[in-house]
């Protein structure tokens, strides 16, 4: 099954279109939120340049009135405008979330303040004592 993960999660960091949107023709809200879930969820780490390109995509699509895409389900149109917006909506979010974590994560962080007597984290325990003349 992680074999299988994986492979969907190649194909989908490769297969987007250049407004950082997923679609067979013209990228939709709600089939980028599925890629960019299929991202999220991969056990390896997504390129952070697809996913900030997938959340700048989301974002205009909620900040907007825009209606929902009508997608093909069986021999019908379906677009339940309620759920897709969910969708989006949540995977908007756990971009922001997995994007700011993983901006933490770069940023070095600055070393330990001394512990009382003098003695750093991770130093020996050994104290010295002054020379005296």
């Amino acid at each position: 099954m992680i074999t299988a993960f994986r492979s969907a999660a190649r194909w989908a960091a490769r297969n987007r279109n250049p407004d950082g949107s997923w679609a067979v023709w013209q990228g939709t809200a709600e089939e980028t939120a599925y890629a960019a879930q299929i991202l999220l969820r991969s056990p390896d780490r997504p390129p952070a340049a697809v996913l900030v390109r997938a959340r700048a995509h989301l974002a205009a699509h909620a900040a907007g009135p825009g209606g929902a895409s009508a997608l093909w389900h069986d021999k019908t149109l379906s677009a339940p405008s309620a759920v897709i917006r969910a969708e989006v909506l949540a995977t908007l979010h756990q971009l922001t979330r997995h994007l700011a974590d993983a901006r933490d994560d770069a940023v070095p962080q600055p070393p330990a303040p001394p512990s009382p007597g003098g003695r750093q984290p991770g130093s020996p325990s050994v104290r010295h004592r002054p020379l005296t003349p």
